[in-house]
């Protein structure tokens, strides 16, 4: 069951961080970050929630012995690593269009 949540999360999460409107924020999010505050209450509001949901969900799987025990920070930030390698960095450069990441299925 675990693989199978995680699989689904994984590409509901690509297919959100990849879509041309989120691109789109992303870009203007980095651009701005430099002169305000608005990267970190993007992150408080978005990815911050993504990572504590996750820990919940790494943590309990590792309490019922679904996977082996390890630092939750560190599987979950493994975790999005293994999901966005490098796939993310190609959307946010044009390189990959959304409906060539992930093909419905």
């Amino acid at each position: 069951m675990i693989l199978s949540v995680l699989h689904n999360f994984g590409v509901h999460y690509l297919q959100q961080r990849c879509s041309p409107d989120t691109i789109a924020v992303n870009r203007m999010l980095i651009s701005e970050s430099a002169k305000s505050e608005i990267g970190i209450l993007f992150y408080q509001e978005g990815q911050r929630k993504i990572i504590h949901m996750l820990s919940e969900l790494f943590e309990k799987a590792m309490k019922d012995s679904k996977i082996k025990r390890n630092k939750t920070a560190v599987v979950v930030s493994h975790y999005i690593a293994l999901i966005e390698s490098k796939l993310l960095e190609k959307c946010l450069l044009g390189i990959i269009l959304k409906n060539l990441l992930i093909s419905k299925s």
